[in-house]
């Protein structure tokens, strides 16, 4: 996990309040899930579909400008939708 809270990464709106920002970076799609804070930590990342670990805090290399998703990330096609 250590890797990835260590590189630049450009997130884009996620598929809802649970799930806030997805990325794609080198062929592997990022997803931010929030936690119940405080009883868990805030934030959860899970990569290509797999939960790598939780943190509070945001890494400074981390871009939340909020784009719109689109492409293999958008939405729509994306695994994790909250119904």
């Amino acid at each position: 996990m250590r890797h990835w809270l260590g590189r630049e990464v450009v997130w884009r709106d996620g598929a809802s309040a649970v799930f806030p920002y997805v990325a794609r970076v080198d062929g592997h799609d990022l997803v931010i899930r929030l936690g119940d804070f405080p009883e868990e930590d805030l934030y959860t990342l899970i990569v290509d579909g797999v939960e790598l670990g939780a943190f509070n805090d945001w890494p400074s290399t981390w871009d939340r400008s909020g784009r719109r998703a689109s492409g293999p990330t958008s939405t729509s096609s994306h695994p994790f939708t909250d119904p």
